[in-house]
């Protein structure tokens, strides 16, 4: 089988298939880091890198290639990106998983594929459990809505796209939150210091959403999270993001204002 990646699904697609022994192809964009093409392939599967002609944004240029190559191979396509597996499997086991453990005043998901988000409304939508749904996502991103600042940059691996996404959560079931890539570099920065869970940078900027939330709240809250990776592998993009005096000013800016918040959290600072 074959599929479309921005890096932690092919891990885990490529897991999955030497688990399983089916042989697992993944389509990468160029640019991709030097780390997670190398997690990729020692997960065990055949890596491509998808090269972009004309216009084509990174992801077109993915979803092309893996088609062509599906076609040519006469293999499986999962196509993440328009799989109804890919919301169904949030719906069914992701939030079921989350929700067992107790209802939370809120839940903070990355907007990523969509899938996470509509799988979970879904859930919520049938009255299974009153909890606000907090999409995270870029003001440069179009994934959910048109993008409030499509000039902003996006530094922030698997956070924010040029995308329209096919999934879309239920109406009213969710409110959609903007954060700034400085916020998530803040997040990162303020864990490492100190010795935190290991969390990537995209889960960052869902920790970065939390706490924007938590910051006006009126009184004590439980919320709960999903991040989908460990801190390693982005150790180079955010030193290189640093490296700009701009971006860095920013980042110690905002851990001046919120870093008591994130601290005040105890979930992030136990061993697990």
């Amino acid at each position: 089988m074959i599929d479309a990646s921005s890096g932690n699904y092919g891990i885990a697609l490529a897991a999955l298939g030497t688990m399983y022994g089916i042989e697992v192809e993944i389509v990468v964009s160029e640019g991709i880091s030097e780390t997670t093409a190398t997690r990729i392939q020692e997960a065990g599967a055949r890596l491509h890198v998808a090269r972009r002609l004309g216009g084509e944004t990174l992801h077109d240029a993915r979803i092309a290639l893996a088609g062509k190559l599906a076609e040519q191979a006469s293999v499986v396509f999962l196509n993440q990106y328009n799989n109804p597996g890919n919301p169904a499997c949030h719906r069914d086991w992701t939030a079921p998983e989350i929700f067992a453990q107790g209802a939370p005043d809120a839940l903070f998901v990355s907007a990523s594929s969509g899938g996470t988000a509509a799988g979970v409304s879904s859930y919520l939508a049938n009255g299974a459990m009153n909890c606000q749904l907090i999409v995270v996502d870029s003001p440069a991103s179009d994934i959910l809505s048109v993008a409030e600042r499509p000039e902003a940059s996006l530094l922030v691996p698997g956070m924010g796209s040029k995308r329209r996404t096919k999934f879309l959560p239920v109406a009213g079931s969710y409110s959609l939150l903007r954060v700034w890539d400085h916020q998530a570099l803040a997040c990162y920065r303020l864990l490492r210091e100190m010795n935190g869970l290991s969390l990537g940078l995209s889960s960052c900027g869902v920790l970065a959403g939390a706490i924007n939330w938590l910051s006006r709240q009126d009184h004590p809250c439980k919320i709960a999270m999903l991040g989908t990776d460990r801190h390693d592998k982005y150790l180079n993009h955010v030193e290189a993001s640093l490296a700009d005096a701009v971006v860095r000013a920013q980042v110690e800016d905002h851990i001046l204002r919120h870093g008591d918040i994130l601290r005040s959290i105890p979930g992030l600072w136990q061993s697990t």
